[in-house]
């Protein structure tokens, strides 16, 4: 709707945030999780997969950078303020510390520092093996960030 009626309110918003996201994603924290890591110029991860290692199937982790095996997941308050949330948190990283697994765990104050939440990702990233580009912090990394433009009130419809 928004690419067709241009005019609606909101539909310049939607268009520019719309190629961030995936349908894969089950909240806006992973999405834009994920949306700082692309942005920054590193590798587009998988998103919401079922990790599988040896054959034996591990969990479905948030973001899966799959060419280095490298896991990254989004902690919501959910995962603090939910007992079985917490409990099911625990068996979890355990599979995934048993299946030597490496993983980074982000929390919503850290993505209050997104430059810092690239740096680390990245940080292990090369760890793994990532040989690739350094984020660059430039004009794609700048656009995420601008404020979302204000839709002119238009009549034409």
């Amino acid at each position: 709707m928004a690419t067709e009626e241009r005019w609606r309110p909101g539909a310049g918003r939607i268009l520019r945030v719309l190629p961030q996201l995936t349908d894969r994603a089950r909240s806006p924290k992973e999405s834009e999780l994920r949306a700082i890591l692309v942005a920054a110029g590193l590798p587009d991860p998988e998103v919401n997969v079922d990790l599988v290692v040896g054959g034996r199937w591990i969990a479905c982790v948030d973001l899966l950078f799959s060419g280095w095996g490298l896991v990254v997941e989004y902690e919501g308050c959910q995962h603090r303020d939910d007992d079985a949330q917490y409990e099911t948190d625990i068996v979890r990283y355990e599979g995934l510390r048993r299946a030597k697994v490496p993983y980074v765990q982000i929390t919503d104050p850290m993505l209050r520092s997104p430059r810092a939440v690239v740096l680390h990702v990245h940080q292990e990233l090369v760890a793994c093996g990532y040989r690739g580009p350094a984020p660059t912090f430039g004009a794609r990394w700048r656009a995420l960030f601008a404020p979302a433009p204000v839709d002119a009130p238009s009549r034409e419809r």
